[in-house]
């Protein structure tokens, strides 16, 4: 059975990529199984099938039971075949392999004890390999006692010396861990800012990892740098499809269905050369006279001649009409539009250009090219951002199928999102990257008891210092006491200096625009609309109508306006505000009606080369320089942002430089915030939750960010067929009613 690890090996590599799909752990599993299994017994292969396969399957190592059992099934064979036909001579004695396991499991048990859970999968292979190993022969307990993490050493240097694969693993000394993305002591920065020092992690296939951090810890910044290669850290990358699907959707004259299908580099080439070879049919001087239509040419024909004739342009007509049908040239352009269709675009916003799109429409071109191109490794950045909430449960629906031998790697602070598909969380924090097994949820509950037991072992180090440290300080110059003053100080040296994490949670305020004892009224609207009626021209947008809206708010009123993309809720927040007039209908406002208004593309209205300072300088040239750096530190802008200019912010800080203009020496009595949850991470979303349930007057939201509406809302409206409707429940179930919708 020495050659049994390059078996396994070849069984668990990806047929096109060469990317082997198991790390150390899983091929040590599925050593010991076979090494262990007793051959003799007709019901040995079964019994393996019943306890591994599943296990493999979990793990998104094989894409079901069925084809775990296949490849299981490989192996058996292969090791059936080298058994010898004669019986083994047994060793006698009363140890057995059970025994001298649980000998090393007790020596190790109170280092286990210290150690982090492992995932529920790993709890999962570690009790199987506990119940094959009790059937171990005594050889091979012998074998792993003797040093269980270097059993299979022997092994695993021939397959390095054997396989051409081998030198894609990591530096740490993983073995045959083959990592999509591995990064090897990488510094990313930008300009004089650190991002990432001296990092080393990897990415692994079958895995689908969501990257958080604060904003402006790098990101964004490492996505970019790993797909344009900046960071040379994918093996075998001629060989792979790599997408990545940035926040920022580009606009073109192009229409959806052509940015889609340019997705494919093969139909765009062979777009191009059939449209080339229809001008040469007609024009051979076009052709003749051009150096690379003449390469395009013999290539097709695999023929150096010179100069070329009709007959060679059309028997390169047929050698590339013979490469389309062999990879369904054809069939592409429907295939294409039947994402989109499931997109829900019609046929006809199939045709229009990109630029006429909304940004939630731009983000389902960009999505929908993802799903054409089937990649290896797909990085998503802000999918959720503009989108609404049925896309974004497609798109969950979507995530959960993604290729099972790929690597999907999300930035997203969308929590139930995130929940829906993670298998994994890495966190970006003081400029390393950690990994943690599970969703958000998962992430979450173990960062804070980290974080907790951090700061108790901090606090015991910084006692057992000052105690050190104390006694050094009373007998230093006392020659009795020299030799144990000398002891102590190499004691202080050697102590361990345990560092907390340097990020700072911000805390928003918003300015009130009430005194605590105001009693608001529940029967007097500051603001109504009465059987409002709105319609564009026919020229724009279709012709949009908005009809029959009815809607109340008083002066502590928490409304949600939620729907689909351009179902017309950014109209109805015009209406609201006084931006457009009714073409029908009353809006009535109050003595006490003012607004401050965060619009989705609040971005947009920044000056990029100003910083935050000047943009509130620019609001009120009396204001001192101490009261506008006062306010923007009330929304996040500390001492390290309030002088860069915007064009270096990111998007969820330019969301508080925003916040903090529309709230500038203003004491507005209604919040209007269109999508104010896009770009922000978890940290900024939850104070700006807080900062939303402290104040004291009304509030109407525009998102699709369920514990966000849930938080700072208690009324929920839809906007759908062009009018208003009140939603009787919360907004965990207007996501189901739509889940339900979606799914029929």
């Amino acid at each position: 059975m020495d050659n049994l690890t390059p078996t396994i090996i070849k069984s668990f590599t990806h047929p096109q990529t060469q990317q082997l799909l198991i790390d150390d752990f899983i091929l040590q599993y599925i050593q010991t199984a076979f090494i262990s299994l007793d051959y003799s017994s007709p019901t040995a292969l079964s019994e393996l099938i019943q306890s591994a396969a599943p296990i493999l399957t979990s793990l998104d190592v094989t894409a079901s039971e069925d084809a775990a059992s296949d490849i299981l099934q490989e192996i058996y064979d292969y090791c059936a075949a080298l058994q010898p036909q004669t019986n083994q001579a047994q060793i006698s004695g009363t140890f057995s392999a059970a025994a001298i396991l649980q000998k090393e499991a007790d020596i190790n048990q109170k280092y286990l004890e210290k150690q982090a859970p492992r995932d529920l999968q790993k709890q999962k292979l570690e009790y199987s390999l506990q119940k094959i190993a009790e059937k171990q022969q005594i050889s091979t307990a012998k074998r792993i006692k003797n040093g269980k993490n270097s059993a299979f050493t022997e092994d695993i240097q021939m397959l390095k010396s054997a396989t051409p694969n081998a030198n894609a693993t990591a530096s740490s000394g993983a073995g045959v861990i083959s990592a999509a993305v591995e990064l090897q002591n990488v510094t990313l920065a930008f300009g004089a800012n650190i991002l990432l020092e001296n990092v080393s992690f990897q990415f692994h296939y079958g895995h689908r990892y969501c990257l958080v951090a604060r904003n402006g810890a790098g990101k964004s910044s490492l996505l970019r740098s790993i797909f344009s290669n900046e960071i040379h850290c994918i093996a075998n990358r001629e060989k792979l499809k790599v997408l990545y699907v940035s926040q920022e959707v580009p606009s073109t004259d192009d229409c959806v269905i052509d940015v889609v299908l340019a997705a494919d580099d093969l139909y765009v080439l062979q777009s191009k050369q059939q449209k080339l070879l229809e001008l040469f049919i007609d024009d051979l001087d076009l052709l003749n006279n051009n150096s690379e239509n003449v390469k395009m040419v013999q290539s097709l024909i695999q023929k150096d001649i010179v100069p070329l004739t009709d007959e060679h342009v059309s028997d390169a007509i047929n050698a590339l009409f013979e490469q389309q049908n062999e990879t369904n040239y054809n069939t592409k352009r429907a295939s294409a539009a039947k994402i989109l269709t499931g997109l829900m675009f019609s046929q006809g916003m199939q045709g229009k250009a990109t630029k006429e799109l909304s940004g939630g429409w731009k983000m389902r071109v960009a999505l929908a090219r993802a799903l054409f191109t089937e990649p290896d490794i797909l990085m998503l950045d802000e999918p959720t951002n503009n989108l609404d909430l049925l896309a974004t449960i497609w798109l969950e629906e979507w995530l959960k199928n993604f290729n099972q031998k790929g690597l999907l790697i999300v930035v997203s602070h969308d929590i139930s999102f995130i929940d829906s598909y993670a298998t994994d969380v890495v966190l970006l924090t003081d400029k390393q990257l950690k990994h943690y097994s599970g969703n958000y949820s998962t992430f979450a509950k173990n960062r804070s008891n980290e974080l907790i037991n951090l700061e108790k072992v901090k606090s015991r180090e910084d006692d057992r210092r000052a105690h050190i440290q104390s006694f050094i300080d009373r007998f230093r110059f006392n020659a009795k006491r020299a030799s144990l003053v000398q002891s102590r100080l190499k004691a202080l040296n050697k102590l361990a200096v345990v560092e907390l994490s340097t990020e700072k949670v911000e805390c928003f305020n918003f300015p009130q625009p009430y005194p605590e004892e105001f009693s608001h009224s529940t029967t007097e609207p500051i603001l109504e609309l009465k059987n409002v009626e709105f319609a564009y021209s026919q020229e724009k947008l279709g012709g949009f109508k908005i009809k029959n809206v009815n809607l109340r708010v008083f002066s502590d009123s928490r409304i949600a306006l939620c729907g689909a993309n351009a179902a017309g809720k950014s109209t109805l927040l015009k209406l609201i505000t006084g931006h457009v007039r009714p073409t029908s209908g009353e809006v009535n406002f109050s003595n006490q009606a003012s607004f401050a208004i965060f619009w989705q593309h609040h971005a947009d209205q920044l000056d990029l080369d100003a910083t935050p300072f000047d943009h509130l300088r620019k609001i009120n040239q009396q204001a001192l320089e101490g009261e506008i750096r006062a306010h923007l530190g009330d929304f996040g802008v500390g001492v390290t942002l309030v002088d860069q200019i915007c064009r270096t912010l990111s998007g969820g800080q330019k969301t508080r430089v925003s916040l903090a203009l529309l709230t500038f020496r203003s004491r507005a009595r209604i919040l209007v915030l269109d999508e104010p949850t896009n770009h922000v991470d978890v940290e900024t979303k939850q104070a700006l939750t807080e900062a939303l349930q402290a104040y004291n007057g009304a509030v109407i939201i525009v998102s699709h960010d369920g514990p966000f509406v849930n938080a700072v809302t208690d009324e929920i409206r839809i906007v759908e067929q062009g009018t208003l409707r009140e939603f009787d429940g919360g907004f965990d179930e207007y996501r189901e009613e739509l889940r339900k919708g979606y799914k029929k």
